[in-house]
């Protein structure tokens, strides 16, 4: 069986002649075609939008060159740069939202203790007042009572509770 030419464009030059089988007008162009490799388009590069050709072996590639990949690298680093840049300005406002918080809490505390003092300190001066009045009240109905009071009872304790409060 015999391979025949036929009219056609050659798959390489391109040009309008007698081409075989395969599609090709001659070794040469069939050699090139080799060297050069099956440029079938097989994609879109993601960055610039020119097409990307099927390498003759391996993935096909998302960028049509390394300007274009090293590019969109760029691209990411900056965004998740300005994304921890970002994160850490809202962590800051969060703190010196959190500090002034924390500081009125404070100032609440101590405008507490300090009323709770002075509640103390009439607190203190009320008993010292009742005490005094309850044992003036017993010196005049009857001396006898506080003096044969016996040990650890109400009286005994009003005089060191007296004591500890002053």
């Amino acid at each position: 069986m015999a391979v025949h030419r036929i009219d056609g464009i050659c798959r390489h030059c391109g040009k309008h002649t007698q081409v075989w089988e395969d599609g090709y007008c001659s070794g040469k162009c069939r050699r090139g075609a080799w060297r050069a490799g099956d440029r079938t388009i097989a994609g879109v590069c993601e960055v610039c939008g020119r097409p990307v050709c099927k390498p003759r072996r391996g993935p096909v590639p998302r960028y049509c060159s390394r300007r274009c990949r090293q590019r969109r690298y760029r691209e990411r680093r900056n965004v998740r740069e300005a994304g921890r840049q970002r994160a850490g300005m809202e962590h800051l406002q969060r703190l010196k939202k959190e500090t002034k918080d924390l500081r009125t809490r404070i100032r609440a505390c101590k405008e507490h203790e300090r009323t709770l003092g002075e509640q103390a300190g009439r607190l203190k001066q009320t008993f010292r007042d009742n005490a005094d009045l309850l044992l003036r009240l017993a010196a005049t109905s009857d001396r006898d009572l506080i003096d044969d009071a016996p040990k650890g009872g109400y009286i005994d304790e009003l005089r060191k509770e007296e004591t500890t409060w002053q």
